[in-house]
């Protein structure tokens, strides 16, 4: 990652997999993690190859992927509450000029 761009990650997200399905079918999660963060708020729109739109109001810069199946949570929001766990509705990952992962952009 750019060393310009690491420095803009001064905020702190929490991040946590999903680890299985419990007996009722409903995912269970593993231990969150924290990373390194740039949070915006913002206001957009996804469109998807079917046509199918959605809002977008965060976008989150990390240097490592965040997989579309991970809940995150905000900076200050507590980890022991999953309701405010977010599911990513796009990542995308931008590389370098040499084609090296340089970072990633998470929309929620």
């Amino acid at each position: 990652m750019d060393a310009q761009l690491k420095a803009q990650l001064k905020e702190t997200i929490n991040v946590a997999a999903e680890s299985s399905r419990d007996n009722f079918g409903d995912i269970t999660l593993g231990t969150p993690s924290t990373v390194s963060a740039r949070v915006e708020q913002i206001e957009g729109t996804i469109t998807y190859e079917n046509g199918r739109q959605e809002i977008t109001t965060i976008r989150i810069f990390t240097e490592s992927e965040i997989k579309k199946t991970d809940r995150v949570w905000l900076p200050g929001d507590s980890t022991g509450n999953s309701n405010l766990a977010r599911r990513p509705k796009t990542v995308k990952k931008f590389v370098d000029e040499n084609g090296n992962t340089d970072y990633y952009e998470t929309l929620f």
